[in-house]
């Protein structure tokens, strides 16, 4: 798209994805983590993906990388989603052990969710939109990616680390369901992959200041 703008006369400097969010919302989301019980600096945890089953990573992982950004940042865990996502962000709270809320029973929409992602410490979050977010906030950004290639999102990648299976024969399948049935590029990704992730991508976020 940047090339054809260019054909027009159209200048484009980057591709660097640009969100603003009203003050009011950004407040309105304080408030209501507040009286969650969410005080401080908290990360935030988009584990669905509309896409389909293949993109989806186990939610106890999730909660476990969660606790682990607990036990060494002190930043809370907050789950949210779309709609019919409420049994996966509960399932994701109901792993953990540090506390993570999960916004399941909560008004959602994506203003909110702009305004949650500007003001977090993180974004955990699976190979979906609220990845854009984060790049549009510069908000540091870990991406656990099974079933698509990186390289067809490859830009706004300044601040977010992807971590997927390398070598498997059947990827990427670009399915919505793994039509193998072993689901590999998802099942093989390990915990502690995504905490390594997360202290390399908060690291270079450090250095980019």
């Amino acid at each position: 798209m940047r090339d054809v703008a260019g054909l027009l006369g159209v200048l484009v400097p980057d591709l660097h994805p640009r969100l603003c969010v009203r003050d009011e919302i950004v407040e309105r989301e304080r408030d209501r983590l507040r009286r969650l019980g969410v005080v401080g600096d908290y990360v935030v945890c988009c584990p669905g993906a509309a896409f389909g089953a293949a993109k989806l990573w186990n939610p106890t992982r999730f909660a476990e990388s969660l606790d682990a950004v607990h036990a060494e940042h002190g930043w809370r865990g907050v789950v949210t989603g779309g709609p019919g996502e409420e049994a996966l962000m509960d399932a994701v709270s109901s792993a953990s052990k540090s506390g993570v809320v999960s916004l399941a029973r909560e008004q959602r929409d994506l203003e909110g969710l702009k305004a949650l992602v500007k003001s977090s410490r993180l974004l955990l979050v699976g190979d979906s939109g609220p990845r854009w977010y984060a790049a549009a906030f510069d908000v540091p950004c870990v991406s656990v990616m099974g079933p698509n290639s990186p390289e067809l999102t490859a830009s706004s990648l300044a601040l977010v680390s992807i971590v997927r299976v390398e070598g498997l024969e059947c990827s990427p399948c670009l399915q919505r369901v793994c039509p193998l049935a072993h689901h590999r590029c998802m099942s093989e990704i390990g915990t502690q992959r995504v905490v390594d992730a997360v202290r390399e991508v908060l690291s270079r976020a450090t250095t980019a200041r």
